[in-house]
């Protein structure tokens, strides 16, 4: 046998090993039913309160009310007397004088007399279900029920309701020592009155600013230093000082607390706070919050879980405490902790789990009593270390606290009953794992081990040195590429910028000859003009004529160049394109060649022409068949020294014809016989410079890229060595045919628009907007023979005639200062006033974007300057003639509709308002001007203008053509008789409409009608 420094006795046998005798030394008592005589009844108790004459009642759920004499340690069940009612729920009591209060769940409040230790009465209530019952500073009873809280009227005898909490589960009830009254509910958190019960304030979980964690209130506890402890189930303890603002601070498992839900509380004398929980018994330090101890069910216990409320502590400072299996009863201060002299001891270190369970060991040791150890990476995946306090006393069950800190990383810091901690995913480093015994201040109440986690090779220090390197070369390396990268960019960007300047250089070169072109068109035109009407009218004398015809020729030689300029503007936006045709190639070679044979006399040049008699049948666009040629030849012309040679061949294998111009010029070698294809590329040849025939350097350019769209080649023979031979081979049959697109655009130019016809004079005005003077002059010149003419020298001056005149069309330059041609149609499109006006656009910018944008205003006609006058006067003939004759048409036929008329978008708007108008008024009489401006918003002067521009007729006639035209359909559907026609129409007699029917249509109304009837009966 063996005494330890407990007290605790150990026993050796031989054959009964060995037993243990535990000294209790005054801990916990228990009291709980047994069955004898003397004992606690019920099981689950709920309800303690002492009275006056040192007893302690006990209220049991399982009905049962007891009472314990403390001197005596003696038990009596005053509830197995026959008049007291059976299966009370008893969950409150209170004492007052010689009555006790008991409030039961199921079945109200009753008043127990203690002198005779009877019932002697029942209280009758709103609610038989009470659960808590307290008597406040100045007498008031108040008693909590599921439906509410009431209070006691002395007067009446009666329970009153209080209006403050509401029909709310009233949970349980305090009052503290500043008079203010708590009403703790399950699930509505807490009411509070600082008034007696006149006003109540809330707080509940969702309430910001206050930190209540639960809404389930358990018991209130006010302690010595008047902080306010709430249990609450599950938010564990909270706490608020009752002196300033209410602010709760909460202590939850994650402290030590056994269990969140928390059941009830008390303070002993030394000042501790006993926390009954529904997994144990704690002591909470009342000022720092920390729980010092747990006590658990280890057979001083009748069960870990206590009850709610279930609290009394005698002035001696025995504690009692209900639980679900009885009650416990204690004195603080004789109760002896052996965890307090305990020393700690790391019991166990182990890596894995299950099977990979494994002790960890050092320098050969176990790492037990070692305070270092050295594991894998791998191994501290799962790592569980294990202590204990050497106490065999089964007191209480020790608290812990351990952290476990690496460097400057984050530390845990956890408090625990538990006396394993596993730690997993540890990082490789070095940790310190701390653990000591809370409530135990002594050295051996503690201890450190430092874990020294070990990297995989992949992530040792050698690992890293090596992945420096790597990146440091590929880092170094990078740079290099960069560097090298950032010289190419520079080269290229040199380059580039060398390019761009010569792309600007090359713009600026076409941009200034595609101006001068448009400048030298206009005085084109004036000199194109005169000479094509004195021939046209044999206005010169004999001895003039060959000036005239150089005068001609060399006009048209002009043009063909200008045009061949803005071709190149085209090539250069990818807007020239090609119609093709079978021609017979030898007859377009030959009569280029004319045009230079006379030029090749002149400067004494030999030259042998070769082209079959025989036709070569080619398709090709004849036009840029001849510009390809015309500008070989005359580069051959300029750079020769005196001989050229022309032939013309078929190769029948590769079906096409071969064109070859050869020049003894200067010969052209190297680099050179390419880059002469390129824009503005020229070389300085001698015989050029004696000639002093210099060219632009775009002749070949031009040439080639008139080639590609043939699908041919144009080249300079490299096997040719002692000449420069050109040759030009075409494919006999294109792959696919190419639509013109300037052709196409003139096909939509041609197409007429409405005319005005505004005036009764018998001649038309015509307004002239062109900014020449001289060009303005002469077209004014020419056209006042047959037309009124107005000119102005730009749109804004035309816009201010068109307001002041009448104006049946309008003939106006495109490029003009101030407001050019396109800007002055549009106003005039775009007017109500003026839509009905035509307009024909003079322009010298030739191309596709051109021709569009004069459509997209507008436009009735498009001519290009130079052009022929003739050509003007015919275009503006014909819009007139075109108008006149649908004028008569729509008049003289009695079924034809008004859409038969051409209509501008603008004007069709206007007209069909204007029909649908007369249309829906046509039975009146007196419909008229008057009334027709009136419906439709505009101005006599307006509507006679545009009846009159889009019909010829004025607006009297116009109605009276639309009664006789919708008098003509009503007729032809065979339904109506003509008189009621006459009617229906707006006549005021059916002769009148006879009268004005056959003046119109030159027929009478029944021979029309007779008419039809022929028709169908034939048909």
């Amino acid at each position: 046998m063996l005494e330890d420094n407990e007290g605790n006795v150990w026993m050796g046998t031989f054959y009964g090993g060995l037993n243990l005798w535990h000294n209790r030394r005054n801990n916990f008592s228990q009291l709980f039913y047994t069955g004898k005589e003397g004992t606690l009844y019920g099981k689950l108790v709920h309800a303690l309160v002492s009275d006056d004459r040192g007893n302690l009642w006990v209220g049991t759920e399982d009905g049962n009310l007891n009472k314990l004499i403390i001197k005596e340690r003696r038990v009596i069940c005053v509830s197995k007397n026959e008049e007291f009612p059976a299966g009370l729920n008893i969950h409150g009591l209170l004492q007052e004088g010689k009555m006790l209060w008991i409030a039961t769940f199921n079945d109200g409040l009753y008043l127990f007399d203690l002198d005779t230790e009877k019932i002697s009465g029942k209280v009758e209530l709103p609610s038989n279900q009470c659960v808590c019952i307290i008597k406040t500073g100045d007498d008031t009873i108040l008693l909590g029920t599921i439906y509410g809280l009431y209070r006691y009227d002395r007067s009446t005898e009666t329970f009153v309701f209080v209006d403050g909490p509401g029909h709310r589960f009233i949970h349980t009830l305090y009052q503290d020592s500043f008079g203010t009254i708590w009403v703790g509910t399950y699930g509505a958190g807490i009411f509070f009155s600082k008034d007696g019960l006149k006003t109540f304030a809330t707080i509940n979980k969702a309430t910001p600013g206050f930190g209540l964690e639960s809404n389930y209130i358990t018991h209130f506890f006010e302690d010595s230093t008047h902080m306010l402890w709430v249990a609450t189930e599950g938010g564990g303890l909270c706490r608020t000082s009752l002196e300033g603002t209410i602010s709760f601070k909460h202590i939850t498992r994650q402290d030590g607390l056994p269990s969140n839900i928390a059941c009830a509380i008390t303070q002993d004398q030394k000042g501790l706070l006993w926390v009954s929980t529904t997994k144990g018994l704690a002591t909470v330090d009342p000022v720092t919050g920390t729980v010092l101890k747990i006590y658990l069910d280890n057979n001083d216990f009748v069960g870990n879980q206590f009850s709610y409320g279930s609290c009394n502590q005698f002035p001696s400072g025995q504690i009692f405490l209900g639980t679900i299996n009885g009650m416990i009863t204690f004195n603080p201060a004789n109760l002896w902790d052996p965890i307090t002299s305990s020393p700690l001891y790391i019991q166990n270190i182990h890596t894995g789990i299950d099977e990979t369970l494994s002790d960890t060991r050092f320098d050969g040791k176990s790492a037990i009593i070692s305070d270092r150890i050295r594991i894998r990476q791998a191994d501290a995946a799962y790592l569980s270390i294990s202590f204990s306090t050497l106490s065999f006393s089964n007191i209480s069950a020790p608290q812990y606290e351990y952290v476990l800190s690496s460097g400057s990383r984050k530390s845990i810091r956890k408090v625990t009953s538990d006396n394993t901690v596993v730690l997993t995913d540890m990082n490789p480093g070095r940790y310190s794992f701390d653990v000591r015994v809370i409530g135990n201040d002594s050295p051996e109440s503690y201890k450190s081990l430092s874990i020294i986690v070990i990297p995989p090779f992949h992530k040792s220090v050698f690992a890293y040195i090596v992945y420096v390197l790597l990146v440091a070369s590929a880092a170094a390396y990078v740079l290099f590429l960069i560097f090298k990268k950032r010289k190419i960019e520079e080269t290229s960007k040199l380059e580039q910028m060398e390019a761009l300047k010569q792309k600007e250089i090359y713009d600026a070169k076409i941009n200034f000859f595609t101006n001068i072109t448009h400048e030298i068109r206009t005085p084109l035109s004036l000199i194109k003009m005169p000479i094509e009407k004195i021939i046209l009218n044999n206005e010169y004398t004999e001895a003039s004529k060959d000036d005239i015809m150089t005068i001609k020729s060399n006009t048209n030689r002009l043009l063909e160049l200008t045009n061949q300029l803005l071709d190149i503007r085209k090539m250069e936006k990818n807007q020239l394109s090609l119609q093709f045709f079978k021609e017979d190639i030898c007859t377009i070679v030959r009569k280029t060649w004319e045009y230079f044979a006379k030029a090749a006399k002149e400067q004494h040049i030999s030259y042998s022409v070769n082209i079959p008699d025989q036709p070569v049948m080619v398709m090709c666009s004849a036009d840029m068949i001849k510009k390809i040629v015309s500008n070989m030849l005359s580069n051959a012309v300029k750079y020769c020294k005196d001989s050229i040679a022309l032939t013309l061949s078929v190769s029948e294998i590769d079906q096409k014809v071969v064109i070859r111009i050869t020049n003894n010029g200067d010969l052209i070698q190297g680099d050179d016989r390419e880059k002469i294809f390129s824009p503005f590329y020229q070389i300085k040849t001698v015989s050029a410079q004696l000639k002093g025939s210099n060219g632009t350097g775009l002749g070949l350019p031009y040439a080639r890229t008139l080639t590609n769209l043939h699908k041919g080649t144009l080249i300079l023979d490299p096997e040719v060595k002692d000449k420069n031979s050109f040759v030009l081979a075409l494919p006999l049959v294109q792959p696919s045919l190419i639509q013109n697109q300037d052709d196409a655009q003139d096909e939509a130019g041609a197409y007429l628009s409405d005319t005005d016809n505004d005036s009764d004079s018998s001649r038309h005005t015509i307004l002239i907007v062109e900014d020449a003077a001289e060009m303005r002059r002469y077209l004014s010149k020419e056209l006042s023979t047959e037309y009124n003419v107005y000119t102005a020298s730009n749109g804004e001056e035309g816009m201010k005639i068109i307001k002041e005149q009448k104006i049946d069309l309008v003939v106006t330059d495109l490029m003009m200062p101030v407001m050019n041609g396109c800007q002055f149609c549009n106003f005039i499109k775009k007017n109500m006033e003026y839509s009905h006006i035509p307009v024909i656009l003079l322009t010298a910018a030739v191309g596709v974007e051109t021709h569009i944008e004069t459509l997209e205003v507008g436009a009735d006609g498009y001519i290009e300057k130079p052009f022929s006058i003739e050509l003007l006067l015919a275009n503006i003939s014909n819009l007139f003639k075109n108008k006149e004759i649908a004028y008569r048409q729509f008049a003289n036929s009695p079924l034809s509709h008004f859409n038969s008329l051409s209509f501008s978008t603008t004007e069709k708007v206007f007209m069909e308002k204007l029909h649908n108008t007369i249309m829906k008024h046509m039975a009146e009489q007196d419909l008229g001007i008057d009334t027709l401006t009136t419906l439709l918003g505009t101005s006599k002067s307006t509507l006679y203008r545009k009846i009159k521009a889009n019909t010829g007729l004025n607006t009297n006639e116009y109605i009276r053509l639309c009664r006789l035209k919708k008098a003509a359909e009503m007729l032809s559907t065979q339904e109506y008789r003509i008189n009621e026609v006459a009617y229906l129409v707006g006549f005021s007699s059916p002769s009148y409409f006879t009268t004005c029917f056959q003046k119109q249509f030159n027929i009478s109304p029944s021979s029309f009608v007779k008419d039809l009837r022929a028709e169908e009966h034939t048909t």
